[in-house]
């Protein structure tokens, strides 16, 4: 897997919940994103197809917080950095909504509402992202939401610590915009626009109400159902005329730190997807994409495919099933999940676990039992010939290959049975005889 640096700067404008005006009415400015590219050293092309990683450092320039939530590519294959994940366990909210508590104890999974992505105004960060580039360009994707102190206060736990926020299970509570100010201050953030505008008296976290929140939330009814009430804000805050946002001093961002922060209400903002294309100088596959899928017999536009690194062939899926096309001529190959052959590839020719059913593979190599928690069946860690041998095996007596998740990031490939064909439909019975009469 080779790996380069990106160099490049794009404005990236987030048009997320309240991201297109202040809640003082004054434009908020656009969100950055810089990416920086090296080439290689020796000049040489980047390989088309093959798996390289890409590090990429976000940095906000805006004069508001942003919550980063995932980064990937226009390709599902890719394995995208997200910042908006789920944990072992269970959250559980207080009856008045202020206060989150987590049990890591719990069996089970928390929703995706742990975030590690805060950043201050004048913070950057810094990702690296696995892709397989195909073409004359690649698309990077970056979600966030961009959100105010009032937006801050009413829908993101901050991790208690206090006594009552340390022990076995941690608790995360929601912060009043004076006290964020003072946790960016702490923290030697810059000041906000909210913080020079925003009067001093602010001092519970307001919720935005129905007159407000077409404004700052997508779906107002849906934040009014899901929001704790609060009393509205003061007829000071209301009637102010839009005071001007002072202008943030250009200078050079700092490292932001790992912050952990709760975000249950992520699915009541609209983060627009943005997309960053960066054109690269692709060193071609031989055959060519275009020529894999005429040798196919599929249109390469919509047939869906990959391309295997570990035997040089682009993989097609066609009406008749799954081929490889190589240097070498056509293959045919299993039923298999394209995302299978990402998963070998990224195991750099090492041996892949597989979950195989024992009377197709007892005789074709070793199989052992699972742990009987997250592996329940029978199992073989196979690599050399022997992965040619079992996906061999797997196409001649029609079973399908896929990958199985589990414990979040882990997987295994698992042999499934064919799914069973549909059933002939049944013959017109005849009709019945005519009456006599």
């Amino acid at each position: 897997m080779r790996r380069l640096l990106w160099m490049l700067v794009v404005p990236l404008v987030a048009v997320a919940a309240g991201c297109d005006s202040t809640d003082e009415g004054t434009k908020a400015p656009p969100v950055a994103v810089t990416a920086d590219l090296h080439l290689p050293a020796d000049g040489s092309k980047l390989a088309e197809g093959e798996l390289h990683t890409v590090t990429v450092t976000i940095e906000n320039k805006s004069n508001r917080a942003v919550l980063l939530l995932d980064l990937s590519t226009d390709r599902d294959l890719d394995h995208p950095v997200s910042w908006q994940r789920p944990r072992y366990g269970a959250i559980s909210a207080s009856p008045d909504g202020m206060v989150y508590t987590y049990n890591p104890g719990a069996q089970q999974a928390t929703s995706a509402a742990f975030n590690t992505g805060l950043l201050w105004p004048g913070e950057k960060t810094t990702q690296d992202l696995v892709i397989r580039p195909f073409g004359a360009a690649a698309k990077l994707r970056v979600n966030l939401v961009s959100m105010s102190d009032k937006l801050l206060a009413a829908h993101v736990y901050f991790p208690e610590t206090t006594a009552a926020g340390v022990g076995d299970k941690p608790t995360y509570r929601r912060l009043t915009e004076v006290q964020l100010r003072d946790l960016r201050a702490a923290e030697g953030a810059p000041k906000t626009e909210e913080t020079a505008a925003a009067p001093a008296s602010t001092q519970a976290p307001e919720t935005p109400t129905a007159a407000s929140a077409s404004a700052e939330v997508p779906d107002a009814s849906a934040a009014a159902a899901t929001t704790p009430e609060a009393p509205p804000p003061p007829p000071s805050e209301v009637a102010a005329a839009p005071v001007p946002a002072p202008a943030v001093t250009e200078a050079a961002s700092v490292p932001a730190p790992v912050r952990e922060v709760l975000f249950p209400g992520r699915d009541q903002f609209e983060a627009e997807t943005t997309a960053i294309t960066v054109p690269l100088d692709l060193q071609p596959i031989t055959p060519t994409l275009e020529e894999a899928a005429k040798t196919a017999g599929v249109d390469p536009l919509t047939a869906d495919h990959t391309y295997w690194v570990q035997r040089r062939a682009w993989v097609l899926s066609t009406p008749e099933g799954t081929v490889g096309v190589s240097a070498a001529g056509k293959a045919e190959l299993p039923a298999m999940d394209l995302a299978a052959f990402d998963r070998l590839d990224a195991t750099g020719g090492n041996a892949v676990e597989f979950k195989l059913p024992e009377a197709d593979f007892a005789d074709l190599v070793a199989l052992k039992d699972g742990d009987g928690m997250y592996h329940i069946g029978k199992f073989a860690s196979v690599g050399g010939d022997d992965l040619m041998k079992v996906l061999d095996r797997a196409r001649e007596r029609g079973l399908r290959v896929g990958v199985t998740y589990y414990f979040f990031d882990d997987w295994y490939l698992e042999v499934f049975p064919a799914a069973p064909a549909a059933a002939p439909a049944a013959a017109p019975s005849a009709p019945p005889p005519a009456a006599q009469t």
